[in-house]
């Protein structure tokens, strides 16, 4: 579960370089990282991260999640280095197809 307190907001707040410790954002970044990695481990893209799909989890400010899956699409690893460089990105009729939203 999530508060309804996302990234964008915290970051609108707490606007100043001392507002912001360093070794917090380090951690939600980390977590961020894995959860990208995860996603992608389950054959999607995101294609919308931003602070605003950023959540913070219900028991407080230690732990973000990431929200918002609606423009996620399915993802095939190309080999080539064209297909790489494409991104080759699932034709977009089946983007939301097996993600929950």
């Amino acid at each position: 579960l999530c508060q309804e307190l996302t990234l964008h907001n915290w970051l609108m707040v707490n606007n100043r370089k001392e507002d912001r410790q360093l070794d917090r954002m380090r951690n939600w970044l980390a977590q961020l990282v894995c959860a990208v990695d995860y996603i992608h481990d389950q054959g999607l893209v995101h294609r919308d991260l931003k602070p605003q799909n950023k959540f913070f989890s219900a028991d407080g400010m230690n732990s973000l999640k990431i929200g918002d899956l609606g423009l996620a699409a399915n993802y095939s690893a190309a080999e080539t280095e064209e297909g790489i460089r494409e991104g080759a990105i699932v034709s977009s009729s089946r983007r939301t197809s097996n993600v929950g939203t």
